[in-house]
């Protein structure tokens, strides 16, 4: 089955190469420069490689648009970057969906799983993690009740309990550098959503694009995002086995060996689809209120018409009841020469 596995990829042709490149750079042009300047793998890496039958990376089933497993397949931003992984290793990748980190943490440390494709280096020591070079910068968010404020920095959110999803933030530094706010654990994004809603806690804090995408699976008419915070981005990388040093060298090779221009087109790629996929109220909002100024201005215009036809009408009849009595007025001045 290795043999047969392997043979697939290395048949791979340059031009079916340089067309799948194409997809995720943005261009061919760029697609052809990444493959000219693409990672070099040493013997010992080479043969590291040939002798995997499949890499696992484990992914969380409830983080779209970052990633997300339905319908048998792997979604979102990593799976692309999985696909890139797999085409320049030469060497089958299969998902593995989990549906917390907790999960994904204990399948990792079993060694279910070779990668964790959504991984935060949070500084704490952890003998079996090592990281790929960052390639995704996440800016924090703060989800809250439609009822709340907004806030241009977390330095102004004081007193309140926030709940964060357990794995995807520092909790260590948030409590750190905010030493005035109650931090709760919740184990998926939903539960911290549902906590929100339920007011259980103030807020949650998450990342811009993975809490935007969830309010609009059913929220919106609950719950906002108060803030995005730029001092609060994390970056996000690819979690390696760290006991298996041929894979850590040659998954981070390749990360830096990607253009700026395929983690942008990645990036445009599902966050467009994110905002596809859902109803856009403002647009129905404003159309809903230029619709109703143009009915007003007519029920305006049309009451205007009618008294302007009844004060007419009540005219014509003060005329014609005049024309009637000159002419009565005329007869008897006829009548009486």
């Amino acid at each position: 089955l290795r043999d047969i596995v392997q043979k697939a990829l290395n048949e791979i042709s340059a031009e079916s190469t340089t067309e799948i490149m194409a997809k995720w750079t943005g261009n061919e042009a760029t697609a052809k420069t990444f493959l000219t300047t693409k990672a070099e793998f040493s013997d010992a890496e080479k043969k590291y490689l040939r002798e995997k039958i499949q890499l696992v990376a484990c992914v969380n089933v409830n983080r779209m648009p970052i990633e997300t497993y339905r319908n048998s397949s792997h979604d979102g931003m990593t799976a692309d970057y999985l696909a890139v992984l797999s085409d320049t290793l030469k060497t089958s990748i299969r998902s593995l969906p989990s549906g917390t980190w907790r999960e994904i943490k204990n399948n990792f440390d079993a060694g279910k799983c070779d990668l964790v494709m959504h991984a935060l280096d949070a500084g704490v020591l952890d003998q079996n993690f090592a990281f790929s070079p960052p390639y995704l910068l996440e800016k924090l968010a703060l989800v809250t009740r439609t009822s709340a404020g907004f806030y241009e920095s977390l330095t102004d959110v004081s007193d309140v309990t926030l709940a964060v999803v357990a794995g995807y933030t520092s909790l260590h530094e948030l409590r750190l550098n905010h030493p005035d706010l109650e931090f709760k654990e919740v184990p998926t994004l939903r539960a911290g959503l549902d906590a929100v809603a339920d007011g259980e806690v103030f807020g949650l804090l998450d990342y811009v694009d993975t809490v935007s995408y969830a309010i609009h699976q059913g929220y919106e008419r609950t719950l906002k995002i108060s803030g995005d915070f730029d001092e609060e981005a994390r970056p996000f990388s690819i979690g390696i086995r760290a006991d298996q040093p041929q894979l850590v060298s040659t998954v981070t090779k390749v990360m830096e060996t990607l253009p700026e221009s395929m983690h942008q087109n990645i990036h445009r790629k599902w966050v467009a689809v994110a905002v596809e996929n859902r109803v856009d109220y403002t647009l129905f909002v404003q159309a809903s209120l230029v619709v109703g100024f143009i009915l007003v201005f007519l029920g305006f215009r049309y009451a205007e018409v009618r008294k302007h036809r009844e004060e007419m009408h009540i005219k014509n009849a003060e005329l014609e009841a005049i024309n009637i009595k000159l002419a009565e007025q005329t007869d008897s001045a006829m009548h009486m020469a």
